[in-house]
């Protein structure tokens, strides 16, 4: 009896067990799901440059939870999270690529509602931005020439490891930016041009070479100058090449205009110099189309005020290199000018371009401004302004592109940063753009009707986008 009592008991407290267990597998049952979705809610394209995309989106509403976030680019999710703000920027993106924008606001229960938007990134301002060592220690970039197969060619100087001096180097890059071939067999450069045979001639300080396309020298012809310098060398309308610069001679220091000739085989046919000033050099050389030459240059003149200063001078000579007139562009500031090189212009007038350093507007301390001076065949100015575009101290004209309009987009920079704007024939500026990361910079021209090409004189070469995004 006694056994039959403790079985039965354990039979009951089996049963009341299994009951409970029952009693709480069914509990869930009793509770109901959330079957309500958050509400609807709208998705703004806000602001959309080269590489980011920022999105705003109006907050979704679920009654019986909180709601989070998925923000989801082409599918994928990116990032998740409650965004107080309702608002994400989308970054490292693609210039000129279509993008496909989600977001999914989820409730507790995964309950959900997507929004989509789709967005295309803007194209970049930079195109590409090129770096040429050549594994050479600390060199710099001095100039940079358009050739006419659309490469460049581009005169430098490096230390030698040694710490005795700068090495001269020249490379030459195709339209693709490669290097075809480069050079240190000169030194001392001081102007480089390509001439009709696809030649290049080289202005040194004390000699003139012609070299080919590939780099080889064809002829060297030396020109004793005493401490004087050649500046500029052209080829004439028959092939002679006509060279001009300074003529420095001693006891004491009397500086002498100088222009010599120098037949296609690389003989000194005949030279002139003279000294109508006190000082006077010449820079840059252009030949007129009745075969005179145009050369433009400084000489040290007299101001209103008793000071001596180097005042714009420009020089027509025949083709023997006689002076037939000459005209002094003094600034109406306290000023020197350093002129630069001759554009041949709309008209057939010509664009004498350069800076002017001095007393300058607008706060009339000593600085460097780009100065053009547009004259007549017969030298006779048109019109003569004293423009910065840079804004900054020491700013100095370094290069030009000629546009469809016959517009010049003329390049200056200072060491803080470089600009471009647009001249046309009234004198007037416009459309800037100041490139703040691009300080000193030395060459600008067109690639085609929406890119230009820009130097930097650190060893970069620059393609730049004329409509691409900038950050304001």
């Amino acid at each position: 009896m006694r056994r039959f009592n403790f079985l039965w008991i354990l039979l009951l407290l089996f049963t009341s067990c299994e009951k409970e267990v029952i009693t709480i597998i069914h509990e869930p049952d009793t509770i109901q799901a959330d079957s309500v979705k958050p509400s609807p809610f709208q998705l703004f394209i806000d602001e959309v440059t080269d590489t980011r995309i920022r999105i705003r989106w109006a907050k979704s509403i679920d009654e019986t939870s909180d709601v989070s976030y998925e923000v989801l680019v082409s599918d994928s999710v990116i990032a998740y999270g409650s965004f107080p703000n309702s608002e994400y920027i989308i970054g490292n993106l693609v210039p000129e690529t279509e993008y496909s924008i989600s977001v999914i606001a989820l409730d507790q229960e995964r309950n959900s509602f997507t929004v989509t938007r789709k967005a295309t990134t803007k194209k970049s301002f930079y195109n590409k931005i090129l770096s040429f060592s050549h594994d050479y220690y600390f060199y710099r970039f001095d100039r940079v020439i358009s050739t006419t197969d659309g490469g460049l060619l581009i005169c430098g100087r490096y230390i030698e490891y040694s710490g005795s001096g700068y090495v001269t180097f020249i490379f030459r890059l195709d339209r693709e930016f490669n290097v075809v071939w480069h050079s240190e067999k000169f030194s001392g450069i001081k102007d480089i041009k390509q001439i009709s045979s696809g030649c290049f001639l080289i202005t040194g300080s004390n000699y003139v070479s012609k070299i080919d396309g590939n780099g080889n020298e064809l002829w060297r012809c030396p020109v004793e100058l005493g401490l004087g310098e050649l500046e500029s060398a052209i080829e004439n309308n028959t092939g002679q090449i006509i060279v001009v610069g300074s003529l420095w001679t001693l006891p004491g220091v009397t500086i002498k205009y100088y222009i010599a000739q120098v037949s296609e085989t690389g003989v000194l046919m005949w030279r002139k110099y003279g000294a109508p000033a006190r000082s006077n050099f010449f820079t840059d050389i252009i030949q007129k189309e009745d075969g005179r030459y145009l050369i433009l240059g400084t000489h040290e003149a007299n101001n209103l005020k008793g000071e001596w200063i180097r005042s714009e001078w420009l020089v027509e000579t025949d083709e023997q290199g006689n002076i037939t007139w000459e005209h002094d562009y003094m600034s109406s500031f306290r000023a020197d000018d350093m002129p630069s090189m001759i554009i041949r212009w709309s008209g057939g007038n010509y664009l004498l371009s350069g800076s002017t350093v001095g007393c300058l507007p607008p706060f009339y301390y000593v600085n460097v401004i780009p100065r053009f001076i547009l004259v007549s065949a017969g030298g006779i100015v048109i019109w003569d302004i004293t423009q910065s575009i840079a804004a900054g101290t020491n700013e100095y004209f370094r290069s030009y592109a000629m546009e469809e309009d016959n517009s010049i987009l003329f390049l200056s920079s200072t060491y803080e940063q470089s600009a471009y704007a647009m001249l046309d024939l009234n004198g007037s500026v416009s459309n800037k753009t100041v490139l703040s990361d691009l300080p000193e910079s030395i060459f600008l021209k067109k690639d085609g009707s929406s890119k230009y090409v820009l130097a930097h004189p650190e060893g970069f070469i620059i393609v730049i986008n004329k409509d691409g995004y900038r950050q304001p």
